[in-house]
This record gives C-alpha cells, sequence and structure tokens, in this order.
C-alpha cells in the first residue's frame, strides 16, 4: 500500500491509496521538518501494512534513505524510529508538492 504524507508545524495528513485520510493535530507546534517526520510516524502507525510513503519533503526522505545525513538529534531520534518500525520493509519516495494527495 502507497501512503502519502504531508505536514506543516500544527498537524500532519496521510491519505491511503483507498483515500482514506486521517489528520493528526499535535499539542505544541513542531519544526516543518519534525512535523514531517511525525507525519511518516503516523502513517507507519495507521497503515500497518504501507511499503511505500512518498512525501514532498526532499530533506526527510533524503535523511531517511542516508542520502543526507541528519545533524539534529531531535531528528535524528525520529528517523531512528522510522526505521525501527519501517525494518527497511517501506520505500520512501520524494514526490513533488503537486502530486502529493495529502498536500
Amino acid at each position: 500500500m502507497i501512503v502519502y504524507s504531508d505536514a506543516n508545524p500544527k498537524m500532519c495528513a496521510i491519505v491511503g491509496e483507498n483515500n482514506t485520510t486521517k489528520v493528526l493535530h499535535f499539542d505544541s507546534p513542531k519544526t516543518v521538518n519534525e512535523a514531517e517526520y511525525n507525519g511518516v510516524l503516523f502513517a507507519l502507525a495507521q497503515f500497518p501494512d504501507v511499503t511505500e510513503i512518498r512525501s514532498d519533503s526532499q530533506v526527510v526522505v533524503r535523511q531517511l534513505t542516508h542520502v543526507y545525513h541528519i545533524k539534529e538529534d531531535r531528528l535524528r531520534v525520529l528517523a531512528e524510529q522510522v526505521w525501527s518500525i519501517s525494518q527497511g520493509k517501506v520505500l520512501f519516495t520524494w514526490v513533488p508538492r503537486k502530486q502529493n494527495l495529502a498536500g
């Protein structure tokens, strides 16, 4: 199953292939990258059979695919959670904003 994820500092949204849309509002504002990571974690929690997560966050996708180094400790912790949950079984793909169904 392919899931689309998008986020801003106040919320994240995910959309599954079957057009199931789910929204998570954050208790406290996040940075954009923290919000994007939380969107990915939300997608993994809500769609356990996900095989691909598509996001328009180039930074997060490239960090999760080990193209970019993660300099910030708080983002590294989130990335490690994603890797632990996905266990190498989920593909992380960048898509342009216009192609992101969750955007």
